[in-house]
């Protein structure tokens, strides 16, 4: 099998290989559509796994691919992986750090920055203005533009 764009099949502790190979198969054909077109120097895409696991159908318990993309056309786009990092952690998991992780949906588990102030702390902002990637109606890929996210 060969693969159009990179994917990072580390899962850890969490069964999220629904989520894993739901996100690098749309990236692999978001690559494929891109080559199509012309566009010989395409960069690879990488979508968040994690926005799956906080927001989506599924969780370190299993999911299923299918489900995921129905909602991601129902959402209405899925972020980049800068967005929200990958952290091996649902709602429900107990593993390793996953008891202290924000893992609900909400802006900040959708797309974060995070910094530290003059002092060294460290904090995190929720992003509202976001580069992802919309789908229309049987998955063809619409367009890479940036998307207000509604507080």
């Amino acid at each position: 099998m060969v693969y159009k764009s990179l994917t990072f099949n580390n899962h850890k502790y969490c069964g999220s290989c629904w989520a894993h190979s739901s996100m690098s198969s749309l990236a692999d054909r978001i690559k494929i559509a891109r080559l199509l077109q012309g566009d010989r120097y395409t960069t690879d895409i990488n979508l968040s796994i994690q926005f799956l696991l906080n927001c989506g159908p599924g969780s370190c318990h299993g999911g299923s691919a299918l489900h995921a993309y129905q909602f991601i056309k129902e959402f209405g786009y899925v972020p980049f992986d800068t967005c929200q990092n990958y952290l091996a952690c649902s709602e429900e998991s107990l593993e390793g750090f996953c008891p202290f992780a924000d893992t609900k949906c909400n802006e900040m588990s959708i797309c974060k920055t995070c910094s530290r102030d003059d002092n060294g702390r460290g904090y995190c902002k929720p992003v509202s203005f976001i580069i992802a990637i919309r789908i229309c109606r049987k998955f063809i890929i619409l367009s890479l533009k940036p998307i207000f996210v509604h507080r």
